[in-house]
Order: structure tokens, then sequence, then C-alpha cells
């Protein structure tokens, strides 16, 4: 009986490791909807997802790093890469991706979100810069304590991509609307 319950295990991992490269290799799988946290009974973590077959294990101090830090965290999905677990998540009005290496640090942060979410003086300056635009989309990178600002303004002959960092504000990219 433990025999064919532990095969029985095997061929469930098993599974689940082939099917989660599928899932990873594609960007529309790896979004699922409705995942939550899931924790098993040798302690490690999984996703359960609508792929009830794409099992990543998720080491339990990783999970409760994970967990302490984006408490709220949904929908979200994770996969490794070398010695790095990679997450992609949603925090209320934000998508949020971070890694964090075996050691349970995170190396970097990267939040897509509405600017109404922007910090005040991030927001005054680039709205100081550029009057007459308004502030529309963000992404915010973190590295080492360090932040960016990657935000898309709109104006109404053009739109911008402009970068704050170090409280500076540069264009990086202008683009027109055809009319």
């Amino acid at each position: 009986m433990k025999k064919k319950i532990a095969i029985i295990a095997t061929a469930i991992l098993l599974l689940g490791v082939t099917s989660t490269s599928v899932v990873n290799a594609n960007p529309e799988l790896r979004s699922t909807p409705s995942s939550t946290f899931g924790i098993l009974h040798d302690s490690s973590v999984s996703p359960m997802t609508s792929f009830a077959n794409a099992l990543v294990l998720l080491d339990k101090n990783l999970f409760r790093k994970f967990d302490k830090a984006f408490p709220s965290a949904s929908n979200a999905s994770w996969y490794r890469e070398g010695k790095k677990t990679k997450f992609y998540f949603n925090q209320g009005n934000r998508i949020i991706r971070t890694s964090m290496n075996d050691r349970g640090q995170f190396d970097y942060m990267i939040q897509y979100y509405p600017a109404t979410e922007l910090p005040e003086d991030v927001a005054q300056s680039v709205q100081n810069e550029f009057k007459g635009y308004v502030l529309d989309k963000v992404t915010e990178v973190n590295i080492d304590e360090k932040n960016a600002y990657v935000i898309i303004i709109k104006g109404m002959r053009d739109w911008l991509k402009v970068k704050f960092l170090d409280g500076e504000v540069t264009v990086m990219n202008t683009f027109t609307y055809d009319h």
C-alpha cells in the first residue's frame, strides 16, 4: 500500500514539474486569475490554480518571508530560475514582479500601477516639469533600496514616457497621436 502511494505521489510530482515548464513558457498560462496558496503535507507551498497539476513547490521559509513582505498578495504565481525564485502577483491596484534568492532576500521589485498611487513628491516634480500633461501609468523599479519611476504622461498632441530618478525628470520617449 505504501509503495502504491509513493508511486502515485512521484507520478503527480513529475506531472506537476513537467506541466510547470509548459505553464512558465506560456505567459498566458502564467497569469492565472484564481491562484491561492496551499501548504502541502511536507510544509512546502504550492499555488493551487486552475491548472491543478501545475505544482511548483516553494520552500516554507521562502513562503513565510514572501507572505510577511506581501500579506495581501493575490493571484500569486512563482517559478524557479537558477537559484532565484521569481514571483508575479497582485496587491491592490498593483501588479508586482519580484525575485528572491535562496536566503530569502529580495533582489528587485517591479511594480505597475495607476498614477494616482504615485508618491506625492514624484507626482509634483513631474507635473511641475510638464504643465498641461496628465499622469497616467507608472512602472516603479526598486533595486538596492533605490527607486526609479517610469511614468506615462498624456498631453493634447503627444504623450511622453518620462523617468524620475534621484530627483531628476528626463524624457525617455515622445509619441504623437495619429489624427
